[in-house]
C-alpha cells in the first residue's frame, strides 16, 4: 500500500508540473496573439474524430461571421480504434464528407494512407477546440498544442454525469486553456472537486441549444428512440437497451402510423456486441428492422429532428437537457445501475415520465405516445430557465469572450 501511495504521489506531481508548463506556454502564446490579431484573422481549429457527436455548428458559424477569426474543421482519428479497421477508415472519410457537404473549411488531420496523426502545427491554428477529452493522440493533445496555440473545450454532452466528468484525463482537465460550460450550477459542481485550473471554467450556455433560436417545426412530427451504449460495466451505466430495445422496436412495428426515428448512440452497435447482448448479425438485423419502419439517424446535428418531434424515448443523460427546449414529453428509461446525474440533469429530467421496467414502459408508451397525455408539461416549461441566461446565443458569448481576451474590436 505504501508503494502504491508513493507511485500515485509521483504521478500526481508529474501531472502538476506538466500542467504548469502548459499554462506557461499559454501565457506566451496569448501575448503573441494579442499583437497578431491586430493585423490578421486568428485561425480557430475544431479537432473532430466523429460527426455523430459534433456539437459546435453554431459556434463554427459564429466564428465564420466574425471579423477577427477564421474557422477550420480538422478531421482526425479516435486513438483507441484499430486504424486498420475498414469500417473506421470509412467513418473518418464520412466525417470529412459531412463537413465538406456543408461547405465548411475542412481538412484531414490524420493520414489514412500512412496511418499517422499529423502535428496540428502544420495547419497554423491559433486556437484549437477539442471535441472530447478522451482518445486524443499525444501529438494532437493540449500538451503539444500549448506550445503554439491555445486549447479550448466545449463538452459534446450538455449534462453528463459527475462521475464521468471526474474521470476526464487530468492533463486535459487541468491543461485546457478555456473550458466553456452551460451554467453556474455546473461550474459549482466542477469546482467542488477540481484541484486546479478552476479559472478555465467559463459559463456561456451550450452552442447545441442555439439551434432552438431557429425555425421550430414543420409538418413532419417524429417519435424518437435514442438508446445509450453504456451498460453496467461502463462508468455511466445508463443503458437500458438490454431490456427495452426489443420491446420498443416491437411497439414501433405495431404503430407504423407514427413517424419513427431510431437515433442510437454511435457506439451502441459495438458495445452491444462487446458485452454479449447481441451478436453482430443480430444487432445488424435490429438496425435493419428500424430502417424498414422509420429513419435510422446516426449523425450529429440532430436538432432539426428534435424540433420536429412529438416525444423522445431515451436513457441518454445529455438528451434529457438537450431536448427540454422542445417542451415535448420524454419517456426517461431508467437503468437500475445508473450513476447519479449531475445537478442540471436532475432538474431538466424531473418532469419527465420515468420507466424503470417493462410494465412502466408499456404504460407510458400508450399513455404519452398514443393517448398524448402530458400532465407534466407546464412544470417542464418552467424548468427551461435553467438552460438559458441573458437571451444571447451561447456561441456569441464564447466568441465575445475570446474577442476580449485578444483585445479584438468589431469594425
Amino acid at each position: 500500500m505504501i508503494i502504491i501511495g508513493i507511485v500515485i504521489e509521483i504521478r500526481c506531481n508529474a501531472e502538476n508540473r506538466q500542467c504548469k508548463r502548459i499554462h506557461k506556454h499559454y501565457r506566451k502564446v496569448l501575448e503573441e496573439l494579442i499583437t497578431e490579431s491586430k493585423t490578421r484573422k486568428l485561425i480557430v481549429a475544431f479537432l473532430v474524430s466523429e460527426d455523430a457527436i459534433w456539437s459546435c455548428q453554431s459556434l463554427y458559424e459564429e466564428f465564420d461571421r466574425s471579423n477577427g477569426f477564421e474557422p477550420v474543421v480538422l478531421v482526425t482519428a479516435d486513438s483507441e480504434r484499430s486504424q486498420n479497421d475498414y469500417e473506421y477508415i470509412k467513418q473518418i472519410n464520412e466525417t470529412y464528407d459531412f463537413f465538406k457537404s456543408r461547405n465548411m473549411n475542412t481538412r484531414y488531420a490524420y493520414d489514412i494512407k500512412e496511418q499517422r496523426y499529423l502535428n496540428l502545427q502544420q495547419f497554423c491554428p491559433d486556437i484549437v477546440f477539442y471535441q472530447q477529452p478522451w482518445v486524443i493522440d499525444r501529438i494532437q493533445s493540449p500538451v503539444v498544442v500549448s506550445k503554439f496555440a491555445l486549447s479550448c473545450y466545449v463538452p459534446y454532452t450538455i449534462a453528463g454525469t459527475t462521475e464521468a466528468m471526474m474521470c476526464y484525463p487530468k492533463t486535459f482537465l487541468y491543461g485546457i486553456w478555456k473550458h466553456f460550460i452551460i451554467s453556474d450550477l455546473l461550474r459549482s459542481e466542477y469546482e467542488s472537486w477540481m484541484l486546479a485550473n478552476k479559472e478555465s471554467l467559463i459559463v456561456t450556455g451550450h452552442p447545441k441549444l442555439d439551434s432552438y433560436n431557429k425555425h421550430m417545426r414543420n409538418d413532419k412530427h417524429y417519435i424518437i428512440y435514442a438508446p445509450h451504449f453504456a451498460f453496467k460495466n461502463s462508468i455511466l451505466r445508463l443503458s437500458t437497451f438490454d431490456w427495452s430495445g426489443q420491446y420498443i422496436l416491437d411497439f414501433a412495428r405495431s404503430h407504423k402510423e407514427l413517424n419513427w426515428v431510431f437515433k442510437p448512440h454511435p457506439r451502441l452497435k459495438l458495445q452491444v456486441i462487446k458485452d454479449g447482448i447481441m451478436t453482430e448479425n443480430e444487432i445488424n438485423r435490429y438496425y435493419d428492422e428500424w430502417g424498414k419502419i422509420g429513419m435510422v439517424y446516426d449523425h450529429g446535428d440532430y436538432f432539426d429532428i428534435f424540433k420536429n418531434s412529438d416525444a423522445l424515448i431515451t436513457d441518454c443523460s445529455s438528451f434529457l437537457s438537450e431536448y427540454l427546449p422542445t417542451m415535448m414529453p420524454v419517456i426517461h428509461l431508467i437503468s437500475k445501475n445508473m450513476v447519479a446525474p449531475n445537478p442540471i440533469s436532475k432538474v431538466t429530467s424531473s418532469h419527465y415520465y420515468k420507466a424503470r421496467d417493462l410494465k412502466e414502459l408499456e404504460f407510458y408508451l400508450n399513455d404519452v405516445i398514443i393517448n398524448k397525455n402530458d400532465p407534466l408539461k407546464e412544470r417542464r416549461i418552467n424548468d427551461i430557465s435553467i438552460l438559458t441566461s441573458d437571451g444571447n446565443s451561447a456561441s456569441s458569448r464564447i466568441v465575445n469572450h475570446l474577442k476580449k481576451e485578444f483585445q479584438i474590436h468589431d469594425k
